[in-house]
């Protein structure tokens, strides 16, 4: 390349002089922002419909979901041990095997 070639072109141009341009790696350096911009707007887009049915989505419901009222009881563990062992016979806890 020319010096007075050298001002006037890209960085890419000089870095693939004398070198296989065709196999790919140039095109994809050289459209490399247009690629960037497609791929973030087609995310943001993305995220912008998902944000948009899940903001809206509870509003969409037909008629409201009936929440079950759950009781809870209160057990106490120990009494119930203790009348397990008050129940068993003397002679079965005696017995040694």
């Amino acid at each position: 390349m020319k010096p007075d070639q050298i001002l006037q072109s890209d960085v890419l141009d000089i870095v693939f002089n004398n070198r296989n341009k065709a196999y790919g790696a140039y095109e994809l350096r050289k459209f490399y922002h247009e690629r960037l911009i497609k791929a973030l707007s087609i995310t943001s887009l993305i995220v912008v419909v998902f944000a948009f049915i899940s903001f809206f989505k509870p509003a969409m419901a037909k008629g409201e979901e009936k929440i079950p009222v759950i009781n809870f009881v209160q057990v106490s563990i120990r009494e119930t041990k203790e009348q397990e062992v008050k129940e068993k016979p003397k002679d079965v806890m005696q017995k040694k095997y």
